[in-house]
């Protein structure tokens, strides 16, 4: 039996709504969003007056100079809470802090060779990072994903790297989540979080977005959203066998692209 949606669920739904809209690329005033969603403004405006609360949305001033009563255009608040992004790489760390408009905050990379390196030894300077960008930033973190070049599995522990040989079966969302003071962070395969940035900055739904660097490998967007294949692994195109009697790779297998 179906069970009706309770009135916390619908607002939760309609919040979502009004916040997708003032995302939007066109600046829309509270009567603009009205006529969107298809809400009232009643309702609309007593949304927006909750987002503006908890930080997500700003309202600017109005504009003059047109017929009527001039509106005030909304938009997504940079001061309110921000996003952490963290990398490890083979040979570097990095983090950046990107507030809700999108605009990179603050940016920094250090060098960081990880290939005979134990995870924990990495993941205390990329926490050091994150703190530094944190504070040069002075925005609210909701939360990070942190892009490892590896495989990642569905509960979010990194199985292997193959260029990264001590590092298998590690639970780095976890390990860094602890040394940031319990923010919450996700892992993600640093490929798969490159095409959903491409997707997310306007790219095509239909894609295959070619990482390369140390190693080579590849997201792939099927209609907008993330084809992980067997095991997350659809996107590991680097280690397709091309010559069966290649040299050895890192993964294990014999000629790799």
């Amino acid at each position: 039996m179906s069970v009706p949606a309770g009135q916390h669920t619908v607002r939760r739904h309609n919040l979502a709504l009004v916040l997708r809209e003032v995302a939007g690329p066109e600046p829309l005033s509270r009567a603009g969003v009205a006529a969107r969603t298809g809400l009232t403004r009643g309702t609309v405006s007593s949304l927006v007056e909750e987002l503006i609360a908890a930080g997500l949305v700003a309202e600017l001033a109005a504009e003059r100079g047109g017929p009527g009563r001039p509106a005030s255009p909304l938009r997504l608040d940079p001061s309110g809470p921000a996003g952490l992004g963290l990398e490890v790489g083979v040979e570097a760390v990095g983090a950046c802090v990107v507030d809700l408009s999108g605009a990179v905050r603050a940016h920094r990379t250090t060098a960081s060779d990880h290939r005979d390196d134990a995870p924990d030894a990495a993941l205390a300077r990329l926490a050091s990072l994150a703190v530094d960008v944190m504070a040069e930033a002075a925005l609210p973190i909701a939360g990070a994903t942190v892009a490892i070049p590896g495989v990642i599995g569905p509960d979010g522990v990194l199985e292997r790297a193959p260029n990264l040989p001590r590092w298998v079966d590690v639970d780095v969302g976890s390990a860094l989540s602890e040394r940031l003071g319990g923010l919450p962070v996700r892992a993600g395969n640093e490929a798969d979080l490159a095409a959903l940035a491409e997707r997310w900055a306007g790219g095509p739904a239909d894609a295959i977005v070619v990482s390369g660097g140390i190693g080579v490998g590849a997201g792939i967007l099927l209609g907008g959203a993330l084809f992980p294949g067997a095991g997350g692994r659809a996107g590991e195109i680097g280690h397709v066998v091309v010559d069966p009697d290649g040299p050895a790779c890192h993964c294990g297998g014999r000629g790799c692209l």
